[in-house]
């Protein structure tokens, strides 16, 4: 038990390396030396359908953080953020950014005496969203001279940062039937999309408005009838896109960290129904069906009068539940102490971990389907949820039932579980408890109520279809699984993982038909097996989902067009090429290479011949090829391009580069 759970603790926290996967940061200033009054930012270049949040999240979300630290005394500004966007998802709005962001501090200082250079440490933290939230963390170093140099806005020029003035006059009435906020100015026109983001300091009511109208030089905002406690507007006027101004807001103080910590607009207790009924929600989503059906498989063994056993079996399920979502809050508490970031579904971003849950539904299956019997196999409590109940087996199967059910995000848990990942350890641990008891709730009715066990039929010979049906669900989540493998890593580790599923068949078929009686050879076959898939295992979590290459597909204008002014090389490849995928591994893995591509920003190509293409196809006939691999080097100021061996080393391609770069 204990080899167990340490087992699934190391595979877990193994997902701490893979985690910006959704964002990439990178530090941004307007000065390469220390000079007070600089801009230190952070830019977020963010997958396509995610976001980040502004400084007023909205209705769920939460803010970034930009913290800088220094070897001199300094004063940080509050954050500036550039114009955000409204996201709408009923029955929530939310305010942040798509695609990319920069955020971003002012520093001031009294310049040093006797101290030529000064470190700075910028940690920033931010969250951004999809279905589900994924919360980051990163941390950057600079030294820096202290001079005076010239200021390069230029990157930041690239976003549109509203403006401050005190010319527009805003006023909020509230009756009990509306509260209204209504916004003057000259600069509102009848044809513009007039839009207001409250400061974080305004009450929630105001994030949503139910109807709005513009005409006269005024914005006129309705919203659910409140009374707030203050008067004061404090918020964004947003004319367009590249035009908004803050209403209230006149000067920009530095702010201390108290004030960017302040929690979001939610009340826990809200919080904690939204977690507990998420997770009664759960239950019926497609990722926990295949063990849920399980469970109820179990119960049908379970005789009508056995009150007592259903008692007993439901409680172990649900404590195994609460337990592995409880020992998922400390995990997320402790890669947190460690400065990262994890989100719902973490685990799930772990090649490593998912082979092991393709491993695992697959013996499932198997078994299910009446290819072996579990007893026989060293697999420590995991055959009995099969086999016949007990403590451990409904523990277990409670326990693998949270694993398996943290890709699918249910409503209201999204809410809780964004929300619970930005606050303190106590919020997060008791979010998780109640996701558990809403996830187990079903299963605790049944422990109080035994008889209402007797809605399902009495046992009989039409069980062992069942049993063997439910194999399929089984299979189809290993098919997912595969697929979901895949998009972490690349097609090579499926073919890996495929292989560990035949040795798995391999050996229960010689374990039954050539070693049925000899129990030594049984145990030195599963040494071996176990061996090959470890070997297996390995191999394919070393293969990475992307290359450090930036791959563009084939286009001959745009390789013309790159070719006036850099190098290009073109690869001529496809999927069922032995030899291609063998270059590509010695060559395009090679840390030197890799280097000298960025170095001379060489522009990489991929002509995928893996389907027929015509246009691949003219360019292979055109210089006298009859097939892939094939590669084409183009260099500036020459006509034709040269062309490479076929067998492609990281000495060749490297000198071919050198001298391109000669000529």
């Amino acid at each position: 038990m204990k080899m167990l759970f340490t087992l699934i603790f190391y595979l877990l926290t193994c997902t701490v390396q893979a985690q910006e996967q959704h964002v990439q940061a990178n530090l941004v200033t307007n000065h390469d030396t220390l000079v007070s009054g600089m801009k230190i930012g952070v830019q977020l270049n963010i997958e396509p359908g995610w976001h980040a949040y502004w400084e007023n999240p909205g209705d769920v979300g939460a803010p970034p953080k930009l913290n800088i630290e220094s070897s001199i005394d300094l004063t940080e500004s509050e954050i500036f953020y550039p114009i955000p966007t409204r996201l709408v998802a009923s029955p929530y709005d939310s305010y942040g950014f798509e695609n990319e962001v920069l955020f971003y501090k002012t520093i001031s200082f009294e310049n040093p005496k006797n101290l030529p250079y000064a470190k700075l440490t910028i940690h920033a933290e931010w969250l951004v969203c999809k279905q589900i939230c994924v919360p980051y963390s990163k941390t950057f170093t600079l030294e820096l001279p202290i001079e005076d140099s010239k200021a390069d806005n230029s990157h930041f020029d690239l976003f549109t940062f509203p403006s401050y003035t005190p010319t527009i006059p805003a006023k909020i009435e509230s009756t009990d039937q509306a509260t209204i906020l209504t916004i003057e100015s000259d600069l509102i026109r009848n044809d513009q999309e007039v839009d207001f983001f409250p400061a974080i300091t305004m009450k929630e009511i105001f994030n949503k408005p139910v109807s709005k109208k513009v005409s006269n030089h005024q914005a006129i905002f309705r919203y659910q009838p409140f009374h707030p406690a203050s008067s004061e507007v404090l918020g964004l006027l947003k004319l367009n896109a590249k035009q908004a101004y803050w209403i209230g807001k006149y000067q920009t103080p530095p702010v201390s960290e108290d004030t960017q910590d302040q929690p979001l607009p939610h009340n826990l207790f809200v919080i904690l129904f939204f977690a507990f009924l998420g997770g009664i929600i759960l239950n019926l989503m497609p990722c926990v069906l295949p063990v849920v059906s399980l469970k109820v498989l179990s119960l049908l063994k379970t005789t009508h009068n056995e009150k007592r056993a259903i008692r007993k079996s439901n409680l172990y399920f649900s404590f195994g539940i609460c337990v592995s979502l409880i020992l998922f809050s400390f995990i997320f508490l402790f890669v947190q102490q460690a400065g990262q970031k994890l989100g719902w579904g973490f685990q799930l971003q772990s090649p490593s971990f998912i082979g092991f849950l393709i491993i695992l539904f697959f013996l499932i299956g198997l078994n299910l389907i009446g290819y072996f019997e579990i007893s026989g196999i060293p697999l420590p409590g995991i055959g009995r949820v099969f086999q016949k109940q007990s403590p451990l087996s409904d523990f277990l199967a409670g326990f693998f039932t949270t694993l398996i059910a943290t890709p699918c995000t249910a409503p209201f848990m999204a809410v809780a579980i964004g929300y619970a990942l930005t606050q303190n350890d106590w919020t997060i641990l008791a979010t998780f408890l109640f996701l558990g008891l809403g996830l187990s709730f079903p299963y605790l009715l049944l422990a109080t109520w035994p008889q209402l066990g007797k809605i399902f039929p009495k046992p009989g010979p039409w069980m062992i279809a069942l049993k063997e049906f439910l194999s399929f669900p089984m299979f189809l989540t290993v098919a997912w699984l595969v697929w979901l493998l895949a998009q972490l890593t690349n097609h090579h580790s499926v073919l890996w993982m495929l292989i560990v599923l035949i040795l798995i068949v391999l050996f229960f078929w010689i374990r039954t038909n050539i070693f049925h009686q000899n129990a030594l050879a049984k145990n030195i076959l599963l040494l071996l097996v176990a061996g090959a898939i470890f070997v297996l295992t390995l191999n394919m979590v070393s293969n990475k989902s992307e290359s450090d290459i930036a791959w563009e597909p084939f286009d001959q204008n745009i390789i013309e067009t790159y070719a006036k002014n850099s190098m290009v090389f073109v690869d001529f490849t496809a999927d069922w090429c032995i030899t291609c995928k063998a270059n590509e591994k010695l060559t395009f893995h090679n840390a030197k290479v890799i280097e000298l591509i960025k170095n001379k920003n060489v522009k990489m190509i991929k002509a995928d011949w893996t389907r027929q293409d015509p246009k691949i196809t003219a360019v292979l006939r055109k210089y006298g090829s009859a097939g892939v691999p094939f590669y084409l080097l183009y260099k500036p100021g020459l006509t034709t391009p040269q062309v490479l061996p076929t067998l492609l080393t990281p000495s060749i391609f490297m000198n071919a580069i050198a001298s391109g770069d000669k000529s």
